[in-house]
């Protein structure tokens, strides 16, 4: 054996020690990533939820508006129908 043959040897544990710490390191972070991937599906299913509830609240309070506004209509014409008091002389 020559000492080649034994840098080569060295060479290629080498390599296959780097290949290992990266396929480590891909597998850590591709963990790390699946996980935020799960909190954020959680945070957009969260605000999803508090949009649809802020819709349904918009939804109400433009019916209450409706509603208001027709009462005022009708009370604002019954007010008008009705005589002045002070052309009574």
């Amino acid at each position: 054996m020559g000492f080649d043959t034994i840098v080569a040897a060295l060479v290629q544990g080498g390599f296959a020690a780097f290949c290992a710490v990266l396929l480590v390191l891909l597998s850590w972070t591709i963990r790390r990533l699946l996980d935020e991937l799960k909190r954020a599906n959680e945070v957009i299913a969260r605000n999803t939820e508090a949009f649809v509830q802020n819709t349904q609240a918009v939804q109400e309070l433009v019916a209450l508006s409706k509603d208001m506004l027709s009462l005022e209509r009708k009370t604002h014409d019954r007010l008008i129908s009705r005589p002045c008091l002070l052309e009574r002389d």
